[in-house]
């Protein structure tokens, strides 16, 4: 189940593009101490019913509550 979720985390975060260097120098550090600004996007059709968040200001992706990072 781990492994299925690390290949779907990956292959959504291509979907969500890295924006670490779009965000601020304190977004940045916020990201990096685990304070990620979560946002939900509709993929229910890619994630097959999971519960899929985003960081907006990270390439991070939370899938049922366990965070993945890319």
């Amino acid at each position: 189940m781990r492994n299925e979720s690390q290949t779907l985390a990956t292959s959504l975060a291509k979907l969500w593009p890295n924006r670490l260097h779009e965000s601020n120098f304190f977004k940045n550090v916020l990201c990096r101490l685990s304070l990620h600004r979560w946002s939900q996007l509709d993929v229910r059709e890619l994630a097959q019913g999971k519960d899929v968040r985003f960081c907006r200001w990270c390439s991070d992706v939370k899938i049922d509550g366990e965070i993945y990072r890319q």
